[in-house]
């Protein structure tokens, strides 16, 4: 990884989103099921001493150049509703994905 790219994480609680099934039953499992469905890697919370019986998730934001995402935020002008889709297209895409396939399970 270049020392330009930055990368962020989020701890995400599917527990009170997406209902337990068969092929659902803790967090390794969710994690399993939306990297097959729709190819959105996250790591299951049970990998960093969570209860696994919480659908709990570490997700990894790595995809962007991070000095360019400061140079656009320096440049107050060019900070408009397009940043996410300059710095970040591959994990816009991602969440929407992510998004889409919560709720056509509900």
């Amino acid at each position: 990884m270049s020392k330009n790219t930055r990368e962020f994480y989020m701890i995400c609680d599917f527990t009170n989103i997406i209902k337990k099934t068969n092929e659902i039953t803790d967090s390794k499992t969710l994690c399993n099921k939306i990297i097959k469905d729709i190819g959105f890697a996250m790591l299951p919370g049970s990998d960093f001493g969570i209860n696994k019986e919480l659908l709990i998730s570490r997700i990894a934001f790595v995809d962007f150049d991070g000095a360019n995402a400061l140079k656009i935020v320096e440049n107050s002008k060019l900070l408009n509703d397009n940043f996410l889709k300059l710095i970040c297209p591959n994990i816009l895409e991602g969440i929407k994905k992510l998004k889409e396939w919560i709720i056509k399970r509900n």
